[in-house]
């Protein structure tokens, strides 16, 4: 089996970090036929705790969740990725916010990309593509 083959067969998986079940529910009906692997989280403090112990391909982080918002989840999990060598996971933010009010706040904080509330299929499966690949 040649490489580009092989990594397609790498199963990927990805880390949602959002407090609404709704959203949560929605995302996982998105994700149920693809071939990603999902995990939950309900805040960021929960998602910085299972990132240090499982290797995640791709983060999509809610902005506004109790205990540990979104954008400090970023930094924390950006700095703690810089202090243990590791590579930057990719993180998508979810905002409820218009776009330009919020992209530079999520871009700042270290996420990647950002996607806005309401979640349509097609810009979040898209999204998704972009950064783990079909």
């Amino acid at each position: 089996m040649d490489e580009e083959n092989l990594a397609n067969k790498i199963e990927k998986t990805i880390l949602i970090v959002d407090d609404n079940e709704e959203n949560r529910l929605l995302m996982s009906i998105y994700l149920k036929k693809s071939i990603y692997k999902y995990e939950f989280a309900q805040n960021g403090e929960i998602a910085f705790e299972k990132i240090k112990i499982k290797k995640y391909d791709l983060i999509l982080m809610d902005v506004q969740m109790p205990i540990m918002d979104g954008l400090i989840a970023t930094r924390t999990i950006r700095k703690w990725e810089i202090e243990e060598k590791r590579t930057a996971i990719p993180i998508i933010a979810l905002t409820a916010n218009d776009l330009q009010e919020r992209g530079g706040e999520t871009l700042k904080a270290g996420c990647n990309a950002h996607i806005t509330k309401p979640i349509k299929k097609n810009d979040f499966l898209s999204e998704i593509k972009k950064y783990l690949g079909s």
